[in-house]
């Protein structure tokens, strides 16, 4: 390639659009290691009807549960997976080791194993912020862009004071073919956090997808 200036130009703005999404991919595989431990909410319904669980099965699939969480916040994501899978088999209406399963599998970058795990947590309950945030960042990795902004929405909608979920989305929107939605999304992200890093990652993304 020529050693031009515009040449020179267009592999600096290359270099900086991929140090942007790698900034960002980081931010996306330290999702699986901060999903919170959350308190135990017992059953919650499957869409097809509730599930009958004894309670010395429900007993350990909660500790099942927790010893998956407290592996898979040390990064042990591997040595996590055999306990949600457990916690599954014995209460397969726990919503929260379908997500940890979810999280753990997106933790060891095995993101289309992570789908099905995160979609079921979902399903048993709509509302569940780290379900959609982590499916979303899945399916922003493996390049579904449209999908990933569906739920990346999804999980802002449910939890707006995450402003990280902003660059994720904005990335999302702008490489489905939307991109005035997603300046319009980096111009929400810039109003609302002063992190040096989100900030580069916005700068950057409004170039990539041609705002100033």
């Amino acid at each position: 390639m020529p050693n031009c200036s515009p040449c020179r130009n267009r592999r600096h703005r290359v270099a900086t659009w991929a140090g942007a999404a790698a900034a960002l991919f980081i931010l996306i595989g330290l999702t699986a290691c901060t999903l919170p431990t959350l308190p135990f909410s017992g059953p919650v319904p499957t869409p097809t009807g509730p599930v009958i669980v004894r309670g010395a099965d429900r007993s350990e699939a909660y500790w099942r549960i927790v010893q998956g969480n407290e592996l898979r916040l040390a990064g042990r994501f591997a040595e996590a997976i055999p306990h949600y899978e457990r916690a599954i088999a014995l209460a397969p209406d726990e919503v929260e080791a379908y997500a940890g399963l979810g999280a753990a599998l997106v933790g060891m970058g095995r993101f289309e194993e992570a789908i099905i795990p995160l979609q079921q947590a979902i399903a048993l309950n709509p509302r569940h912020y780290w379900g959609h945030r982590l499916l979303g960042n899945a399916y922003l990795r493996l390049e579904r862009y449209a999908l990933a902004a569906e739920e990346l929405t999804q999980a802002y909608v449910l939890n707006p004071d995450d402003v990280q979920v902003l660059a994720g989305l904005a990335l999302a929107q702008g490489r489905s073919g939307q991109r005035q939605l997603a300046l319009r999304t980096l111009a929400r992200l810039t109003a609302l956090t002063d992190d040096p890093e989100l900030l580069n990652t916005a700068a950057a993304l409004r170039r990539e997808f041609g705002g100033q």
